[in-house]
């Protein structure tokens, strides 16, 4: 039994490593984030921000410098997202080593102030009641269009559209704007997150590996 146990940990050991040394497998280029709604444009960075921080936080990606991509955008004055898909970006990702662009653009983005329904419980036991009231917030309606471009082949590998309202009890129609651009990176309501697509486009590579028992010893094959 114990020579199971220490066999079983043995090759698990093994299995994390060869995980921990697939970190680094790909390279992307985060694109500057366009919005085709004027009103939603200084919202961009934002965006571009959680894009970001996706995979600046996974040890299997490795991100390209993305000033030069600003740059970029900067000296052709780019507003749209359809501007990017030409081969001068791809061939800007390529010279810079990216093996994916990460394309976004906000189509859509609008609070619109409501008024939410609570309820608190009045009365001392066992003579409570539900009491309803109403608070002021806004709900958050936007629609972010993402695309993976395979620099190899200028090709989108993937494309997605995010955009499932979120209601805020709040009076600031910023705040409201600025919390459903933060929790568009986690999944809502069934709806799937930034974090979620990119850990399905971007798999962790893992090797399996098979094991054998020699004189007493652990061997790889």
């Amino acid at each position: 039994m114990k020579k199971a146990i220490v066999l079983f940990i043995t090759i698990f050991s093994i299995v994390r490593t060869y995980a921990q040394q697939a970190s680094g497998n790909y390279v992307v280029g985060i694109l500057p984030v366009t919005a085709t709604d004027n009103s939603a444009k200084k919202y961009c960075a934002q965006v571009q921000g959680s894009i970001a921080s996706i995979f600046t936080t996974k040890k299997r990606f490795t991100v390209v410098d993305r000033t030069k991509f600003d740059q970029l955008a900067q000296e052709r004055n780019l507003q749209k997202q359809e501007d990017f898909l030409d081969g001068l970006v791809v061939e800007q990702g390529r010279s810079l080593g990216a093996q994916y662009l990460i394309q976004g653009n906000i189509s859509q983005l609008t609070a619109l102030p409501v008024q939410i329904l609570k309820y608190k419980t009045v009365g001392t036991y066992p003579n409570t009641t539900q009491q309803k009231y109403y608070v002021p917030g806004y709900n958050v309606v936007f629609t972010i269009n993402l695309q993976i471009i395979d620099v190899a082949t200028g090709q989108a590998k993937s494309a997605r559209t995010f955009g499932q309202p979120r209601q805020y009890e709040t009076t600031s129609a910023d705040q409201a704007i600025s919390l459903a651009l933060q929790q568009v990176l986690e999944s809502h309501r069934g709806d799937q997150g930034l974090k979620d697509w990119a850990n399905d486009m971007f798999p962790v590579d893992m090797k399996v590996l098979k094991a054998k028992k020699t004189g007493g010893l652990l061997q790889r094959i």
